[in-house]
């Protein structure tokens, strides 16, 4: 979201001085600008949303539920994975032999949360300065 708000900001700020009735959410150009900024936020995202799919951090689009995960009678999701099981998930990128991925370890995923509040704020930065 860092990434996306950083890419968004910056285009906002440069065209909408630059376009007549930008400002305004009942006319057109302001949806034109809202809708390239969002291209702009989803060019910045998408390599980190890649490496977090990649990595089992989140789920891709086209990400199959696993079959150990059943709804209930209240219509939520449970799992019947085992305490063991999810802190096996805790790990570093490596296979673990058993063909299971484990996510990255703590330093990895410290040193990308630092990384996107950087772009953010570099993000803000130039909306600021610049535009």
């Amino acid at each position: 979201m860092n990434l996306l708000m950083a890419g968004m900001v910056v285009v906002m700020k440069s065209l909408m001085p630059q376009i007549d009735g930008a400002d305004d959410p009942l006319q057109p150009a302001f949806w034109f600008v809202m809708s390239m900024a969002l291209i702009a936020g989803f060019v910045m995202a998408y390599p980190m949303n890649w490496w977090l799919v990649v990595n089992n951090m989140k789920h891709g689009m086209l990400t199959v539920i696993a079959a150990d995960h059943k709804q209930g009678h209240d219509g939520k999701e449970h799992s019947q994975h085992s305490d063991n099981a999810q802190q096996a998930d805790h790990a570093t990128s490596e296979h673990d032999g058993h063909g299971n991925e484990q996510k990255p370890g703590t330093m990895t995923i410290l040193l990308v949360t630092v990384l996107s509040f950087a772009v953010l704020i570099v993000g803000l930065w130039l909306a600021g300065s610049f535009f």
